[in-house]
């Protein structure tokens, strides 16, 4: 009888704890909705390239979340430009493209350019993505461009530049000056090093030299190596300024104007005589303010073409070392 009793009781507990058990919810797990950007290679490794080769690699990025993924903003490095060749916005497991970009040309030895991707994945609002290598040359030259500063009308004077050689099947077959007034010569002092005499020569009219170094070689990716001239012409006459540039005008806000100042140092008695302005697009106002020191008053005259803007604006003197001056300028017109 107690045998049964026990055995009632221990069936009732078990239906009830059954019962509340299977009373009892079970909890759920849901995923968040959300874009998730994924690329293929963060990283890109363009190995060793001649100075002045460009590299375009293609980035590769899927949406893997279950909501849109969009790209806000794409930031690149100095030298880089980046272009989206894909959708901006993608729908779950679709894949885009960021092409990117890199100008070599003012490189030299490893580099490191990074690209930032803005997108609305909360996980990963910003990917760095990063392109990596070296940049070689088989010609270096010393300098990128010679400043001569002032030289005084009628005298000489000389700068040297380096090329260094570092791939001996390169030759350097001939250098040449774009003005006659700049001579060149070259010799060698190594096997692997030419070096450039630059002069400017006596003849080398007043105002900016504007000429360049060309050096030919047999190097296929730089065939021609350029290094510009810079200087200025000066004689017992003075400008201030060297050329004129008018800048941009705006032909509905009035007409462009800029003062230039002729003088001598020391101050030495001359006279203009005469101004021309080729093409005559430029009112000249002469004033004289003292002894060796005139300004001239340029006003752009009236036109109804627009764009670019130059010409030369040629002064005759008394002085006898500067008999004439011919002085650029340039801008451009706007509607």
């Amino acid at each position: 009888m107690k045998a049964k009793v026990i055995l009632s009781l221990i069936v009732s507990l078990t239906l009830g704890l059954t019962a509340s058990y299977g009373c009892t919810p079970v909890k759920q797990t849901t995923a968040t909705s959300s874009p998730s950007i994924h690329f293929d290679q963060s990283t890109y490794n363009f190995g060793r390239i001649q100075k002045g080769q460009p590299v375009v690699h293609n980035f590769t990025f899927t949406n893997n979340g279950n909501e849109k993924l969009v790209i806000t903003n794409v930031q690149s490095a100095c030298s880089c430009t980046v272009a989206i060749t894909s959708s901006k916005e993608l729908l779950p497991g679709a894949t885009g493209k960021i092409e990117v970009t890199f100008d070599s040309a003012g490189y030299l030895g490893p580099i490191t350019k990074t690209i930032t991707v803005m997108d609305n994945d909360p996980a990963k609002p910003a990917v760095v993505l990063t392109l990596t290598g070296e940049v070689v040359t088989d010609i270096m030259i010393t300098k990128t461009a010679l400043f001569f500063g002032s030289i005084k009308k009628g005298q000489t004077q000389q700068q040297s530049v380096d090329i260094f050689i570092y791939n001996p099947s390169v030759k350097i077959r001939s250098v040449t000056s774009t003005k006659p007034y700049i001579k060149v010569s070259t010799f060698s002092q190594f096997i692997s090093q030419e070096t450039i005499n630059v002069s400017v020569l006596p003849d080398a009219g007043y105002g900016p030299l504007n000429a360049n170094i060309l050096i030919f070689s047999s190097n296929k990716e730089q065939p021609v190596l350029q290094i510009p001239v810079i200087g200025n012409i000066v004689g017992d006459i003075l400008l201030n300024p060297d050329e004129v540039n008018f800048g941009v005008v705006n032909s509905a806000s009035g007409h462009g104007e800029k003062d230039l100042y002729l003088y001598t140092r020391p101050q030495r008695e001359f006279s203009i005589t005469k101004i021309t302005v080729t093409p005559d697009i430029v009112h000249v106002k002469t004033i004289k303010q003292n002894q060796g020191s005139y300004k001239l008053e340029l006003t752009l005259k009236p036109a109804k073409t627009m764009g670019s803007i130059h010409g030369k604006i040629t002064v005759r003197t008394t002085m006898k070392t500067m008999p004439v001056i011919v002085i650029p300028f340039s801008g451009s017109r706007e509607p």
